[in-house]
């Protein structure tokens, strides 16, 4: 069986030994969950003339057991043996990545294809484009493609930039997210400014209270010293 996107295209031969009366067609059946129910696929007129068919419209990752049996005048003939595969694809898009910009770079964070296409995804691939999209440039560098996000870095300030993510798995490459836009920057100076003012009267404030501490017991123990000296 060769496997397809929802599909499983079937291959057989002929049997070896026709009964003494030509083979008139075959019959195909296929199930989902272990042969406890059976679907037919086929009746013997559909692939009378042939040794193939493909099954359609089912569920990508999930494994189906396929027999074939041939058919005469007489009846039809015993079930193959099983034969198990499943219908894979390569996985949808993932969903538009949000970025989080930083001084000459963009942090890049996704979620994943809500379709992996049936079988699991073992990477990503990031691209971007600081000419709106006419061309592309791939992200070299490294990727977390457990936690799904990576830092774009090397660009410049004040540049936009848009980003795209894809999905693999064994069957191939994904489509491209749609595109997200950000653009790096510095912290702005007026943001710094307004941090440390209001961080340095916390500090003050923190720093006075330890040192006000530290006098309070110091003088009392000053104080019990001299009034046991006097005795």
């Amino acid at each position: 069986m060769i496997p397809g996107n929802r599909e499983l295209h079937v291959n057989w031969n002929a049997p070896d030994n026709d009964g003494g009366d030509q083979i008139t067609g075959y019959d195909v059946q296929y199930t989902a969950d272990d042969n406890s129910t059976w679907r037919e696929w086929h009746t013997s007129a559909d692939v009378q003339n042939s040794l193939q068919t493909t099954i359609a419209s089912l569920d990508n990752g999930t494994t189906y057991a396929v027999q074939v049996r041939a058919r005469n005048d007489q009846g039809p003939g015993p079930w193959s043996a099983s034969v198990r595969s499943k219908p894979v694809d390569i996985p949808n898009a993932p969903l538009t990545p949000t970025l989080k910009p930083g001084n000459r770079k963009l942090h890049v964070k996704w979620d994943a294809p809500n379709d992996n296409g049936g079988t699991p995804i073992s990477d990503y691939d990031l691209q971007y484009s600081s000419d709106d999209g006419a061309t592309w440039k791939k992200w070299d560098g490294s990727i977390d493609s457990q936690n799904r996000e990576a830092t774009i870095t090397g660009l410049q300030n004040d540049v936009t930039y848009h980003i795209q993510v894809r999905a693999k798995n064994s069957e191939g490459n994904g489509p491209w997210s749609t595109q997200a836009e950000g653009q790096p920057r510095l912290l702005p100076k007026f943001f710094m400014l307004s941090l440390s003012i209001l961080i340095w009267p916390i500090i003050l404030t923190i720093i006075a209270r330890y040192v006000d501490i530290y006098f309070k017991i110091n003088i009392r123990k000053i104080i019990k010293d001299r009034f046991s000296s006097l005795r």
